[in-house]
């Protein structure tokens, strides 16, 4: 491993930390990056980086695949819809969706 692996794997290190910590204060990211002198823009930045890396090295699972969920109630005309889009991913549920399996979907999305 040559100087700037090292340096590459402590910078990864460090902004690991550093997004957990952002994650873990409560505040949003544009007051925490505020109050840590840090450019709102490299945070996302490293984010990504962190993300992809951690997709494609199978830490997590790929944002790409499907996985159904069951709903509660079959008939379509019964509920209302809760539609949820990040980027190019737009998912629908019902209004009536078990509030744990809504929490768990909303925390893969922000992997």
């Amino acid at each position: 491993m040559n100087v700037k692996n090292i340096n590459d794997e402590v910078k990864m290190q460090q902004w690991i930390g550093r997004i957990k910590e952002c994650r873990e204060s409560g505040k949003t990211v544009k007051s925490w990056c505020k109050e840590n002198g840090i450019c709102e823009q490299t945070y996302y930045a490293w984010l990504k980086k962190i993300r992809t890396l951690a997709v494609e090295n199978g830490m997590v699972p790929n944002v790409h695949s499907f996985v159904p969920v069951p709903l509660e109630n079959k008939n379509e005309n019964d509920y209302d819809v809760i539609c949820i889009t990040k980027g190019k991913i737009k998912i629908e549920l019902p209004s009536n969706i078990n509030e744990s399996t809504l929490m768990n979907m909303i925390k893969l999305l922000l992997c």
